[in-house]
């Protein structure tokens, strides 16, 4: 978060954070907590349309009782909720089981580069740097 604060001020970007929320790994989420923070977040986005873009931190290998790829889940919901024209840049950690769904709804991922993750603001900038370049370039990765 500290990185993509960073990149807000360093670019003027208006930050409009939504949600945070952690847990420590303890087998999969519950459907009832997964459906109450992704619905809160999605409502959440709704609420700040329109958007230029949105940086968003995801873990990449949660798993909830209902979804083996709930990450991709989350971007798919995410996704709905911004539109498909709205660059959607993610970071993952270093541990994320990157699938082709991931992959497909983020138009940019950046993954840590070490554990332990010492490497979190870095990540959280470059996710920022590249979503200017993609505002100011028109820049369309693949």
């Amino acid at each position: 978060m500290g990185g993509f604060l960073e990149a807000c001020e360093r670019f003027g970007f208006e930050a409009l954070p939504t949600l945070m929320a952690w847990g420590m790994p303890l087998g999969p989420l519950t459907t009832e907590t997964f459906e109450t923070l992704v619905g809160e977040l999605c409502v959440r986005l709704e609420a700040c349309r329109p958007l230029d873009g949105v940086l968003l931190s995801l873990h990449g290998a949660m798993v909830t009782e209902d979804h083996a790829d709930a990450d991709g889940e989350i971007l798919a919901r995410v996704r709905h909720s911004i539109g498909s024209s709205v660059p959607l840049v993610v970071t993952l950690d270093y541990h994320a089981n990157l699938t082709e769904r991931m992959v497909s709804l983020a138009d940019v991922i950046v993954g840590y580069d070490t554990y332990p993750h010492i490497d979190q603001r870095e990540r959280g900038l470059e996710a920022g740097e590249i979503l200017q370049r993609i505002l100011t370039r028109g820049l369309h990765p693949k």
